[in-house]
């Protein structure tokens, strides 16, 4: 596959995760733009050279890890090492934006060295921003200490009596009660949104917690293929049904 090309849509990841801070920042009243227009010469391959390599050019493009590991370590590193204030980690839906390209495919294209490449695996690159009104930012989780605890999430109520185990910025999702931070997670996402979404309420819950899952959805069904791990974050072996098939309608019903 040209890696110059969009990812189709198959291809595409759902859930996306910025870190950002006062340095590179591109969230502002709820939009997210890139720090520049047009495409540097009017070239696509120029303007993703300049954009991986770090040139500080200005450019249309915004980068997001699919990855939720990669992107507390991301966070880590911006705190530590770049002095790093107002951290934020912001969850999006990606799926559907038409121009999204898979960054270690375009920096092995490129011909960068192997440490390179190794920084952009399980990175896209967005052509243009996101609008508010599209709806996309699921969560904002802030902090500026490095610190991190362990909770718990659960997809629910797609995937009912599932739980799973995350780690998130310390008092990003306070609770000083109970390390299940569903409600807290569901809260931050209505805020931003203004209305519930089960489906991508249930991605960000897997994403976050780094399940290896594909959602497939037919126009009348959603379904969550969620390999079962031998080992990890899962904490209950027993609830568990792959593929879970949701019957859209169910949802339809649910949130009116």
């Amino acid at each position: 596959m040209d890696p110059f090309k969009p990812l189709p849509p198959h291809r595409q990841p759902c859930v996306g995760f910025r870190v950002e801070c006062h340095l590179n920042r591109t969230l502002y009243l709820g939009d997210m733009n890139p720090r520049g227009w047009p495409l540097i010469n009017g070239s696509l391959r120029e303007t993703l050279d300049a954009f991986l390599s770090w040139k500080h050019e200005s450019t249309p493009l915004i980068a997001f890890f699919t990855s939720w590991e990669k992107a507390l370590r991301r966070r880590n590193w911006l705190i530590n090492k770049r002095d790093g204030a107002d951290v934020v980690i912001i969850a999006v839906w990606l799926k559907g934006k038409p121009e999204m390209y898979d960054a270690h495919a375009v920096a092995s294209a490129l011909d960068y060295p192997e440490d390179r490449l190794e920084f952009h695996k399980e990175e896209v690159i967005l052509y243009g921003g996101i609008k508010a009104y599209e709806n996309r930012i699921l969560a904002c989780l802030p902090g500026n200490s490095s610190s991190v605890e362990e909770i718990k999430l659960s997809p629910f109520p797609l995937i009912p009596k599932l739980r799973l185990r995350t780690r998130i910025p310390v008092d990003s999702l306070p609770n000083v009660w109970d390390s299940d931070r569903t409600e807290e997670l569901k809260f931050e996402m209505h805020r931003l949104r203004g209305f519930p979404d089960e489906m991508k309420f249930c991605a960000l819950v897997l994403s976050m917690c780094g399940q290896d899952w594909k959602l497939e959805d037919d126009g009348y069904r959603i379904t969550f293929n969620i390999p079962r791990p031998t080992w990890g974050p899962l904490i209950n072996f027993e609830y568990w049904f792959n593929p879970y098939v949701v019957d859209k309608k169910d949802i339809t019903r649910r949130i009116t």
